[in-house]
This record gives C-alpha cells, structure tokens and sequence, in this order.
C-alpha cells in the first residue's frame, strides 16, 4: 500500500518551486499597477496582507475560470465588500481576493502540518475546515480595531474642529490643519481620502457621507448627519461641532460608568479558578498534611 506521508519532501518542493514562480511573475505585474495607485492605495499595498496580493491574484485567475468558485465569490461580495470597507481595505483586498485568502489558509495549514509529520487524517481535516474561517476571524477583527482606534480619536477630533471654526476657519481648513498636526491613523487615512474624493469633484456633502458608510461606527455617523444638516440649513457648524462633541463625551462617560459596574462580575471568574483554589491550597494544605501524616 503506498504511505502518501513518504511523498512529504517531493511534494514541498513542488509547493515552493509553484509558490516562487507564482510571487515572482505576479511581483512585476504588481509593481506595474503600483505606479498607478493613490497614496491611499499605495499604504494600504504595504500592509502585511498587502504583500500576499500577488498569490492571491493568481489564486482569483484559476477562481474565475471554475463557474462554482465564481458564483461562491457572487454570492457573498456585498458582505466581503463591506466587511473589506469598514476595515480599511486591508492591502486593498477585494471580495475575489478575500475568497482566494480563505483558500490558501487551508493550503498553508495543511503544509504546516506535513511539514511537522502530523499523520492522523482526522486532524487534517479538523484543522483545514477551522482555517477557512480564519480570515473571517480575521477581519471582524481588523473592523473592530479600527472602529474603536476611530472612537479614542474622534472626541479630540471634534474638540479641535469646534475651536478652529469657531476661531473662523473653514471646516475644511480645519481638516487640514488637524491632518499635519496629527500621526498617522485610521482617522487621519480616512480624511485623506475625503480629500482625495473631493478633489475628484464629489462635494462635502457626499464626501462625508462616503465616510461615515466606510466607518460605519454610530457616532461618527451621527457627527457627519449633523454637519450635513448645518450645511443643508444654514445653521452654525461651530454650535453644531459643540453639541456632538458634548453629546459624545457624555456617551463616553455613560459608557466607561457601565465598564465600571461591569467589571467585579466580569473578576469573579478568573477568582474562582485562579485565586480561589491557591487561597484554599494555602489555608487547608497545613491540616491536610497534619491529618494524613497521622
């Protein structure tokens, strides 16, 4: 009977001869699209996820020829698409490439453990269906810490807005003006490409509401509401900026009362399996000893 594990070095040379022909045509045809990017899309082409691009393309070639792996892709683009959105487009990952990422995981896991001499068929299988939804993990991940990077920095954002209106600059000033004076961060990228849109001729208006649909994080959409009705009606953007910065900052305050309360029953769990039994260990090991020693 032939032992399919004798075939593990054959088959990782195979890998990686593939892999390096893969990354390597695909490198130069990256580095031609490149010339043509944004500086928005230039960032996000360096993230860690960014430099998979090129295998992922090729994975999306194969993916496009095969009518079951392409309707897979159709099926759940607008959701990929707008999980891909409120993370910042990660290495500027479309659904497609998505789809080929959750592919690959399965491949890499599969590799690793042959690589390690695993031979239980049952893992294999446990572990490759448990790596297809790692990039899904993934992401909700990358949503979640970019939403609350945007929530820590939008209260100090709105602060500054409100001072430099009200000093008599326009709003638009004002976000420049907070764009040079502040590092770099999702806020900060998202600003610059609400400049970049607006420079390609969409106004405020639908700039801000572009960016408040990538965010998707509630008080921020509430702030870009405001400020469209202020420029709809007329209405002073300086109150305007005031009022959502107070309304935001209580929130906050609600919020960090609530983590507070919270908290001693969130502690009770790591007490009774942590602390608990080193304190019983502590009190009643001495007697125990006593006893038995007897």
């Amino acid at each position: 009977m032939i032992n399919v594990f004798e075939f593990i070095p054959l088959l990782w040379v195979f890998v990686a001869v593939m892999l390096f022909s893969f990354l390597l045509l695909n490198l130069v045809m990256h580095t031609k699209r490149e010339e043509k990017m944004s500086e928005y899309e230039k960032v996000r082409a360096k993230s860690p996820i960014g430099k998979l691009k090129p295998l992922l393309e090729a994975i999306v070639g194969v993916n496009r020829k095969n009518k079951f792996l392409s309707s897979q892709v159709k099926r759940n683009q607008n959701r990929w698409n707008k999980l891909l959105t409120n993370a910042g487009s990660p290495g500027n990952l479309r659904p497609e490439d998505f789809f080929a990422l959750k592919q690959l995981a399965p491949l890499v896991v599969v590799l690793f453990l042959l690589l390690f001499g695993v031979r239980h068929l049952g893992i294999y299988l446990i572990l490759a269906v448990f790596a297809c939804f790692l990039p899904d993990i993934w992401l909700n991940d990358c949503v979640k810490k970019r939403q609350r990077a945007i929530a820590h920095a939008l209260p100090d954002s709105l602060d500054t807005f409100t001072l430099m209106v009200s000093a008599g600059l326009d709003f638009g000033e004002a976000i420049n003006i907070y764009i040079q004076q502040n590092k770099k961060g999702p806020f900060i990228e998202e600003f610059y490409l609400f400049q970049n849109e607006m420079k390609l001729g969409k106004s405020r208006v639908d700039a801000l509401e572009g960016m408040a649909s990538r965010i998707d994080y509630v008080p921020f959409s509430n702030f870009t509401t405001a400020v469209v009705q202020a420029e709809k009606t007329g209405v002073s953007l300086a109150e305007t900026l005031q009022k959502q910065s107070d309304d935001l900052r209580k929130k906050r305050f609600q919020l960090a009362d609530e983590m507070g309360h919270k908290a001693p029953v969130k502690m009770i769990f790591p007490m009774v399996l942590l602390i608990f039994p080193i304190i019983f260990v502590i009190l009643f090991a001495p007697v125990a000893l006593k006893y038995f020693v007897k």
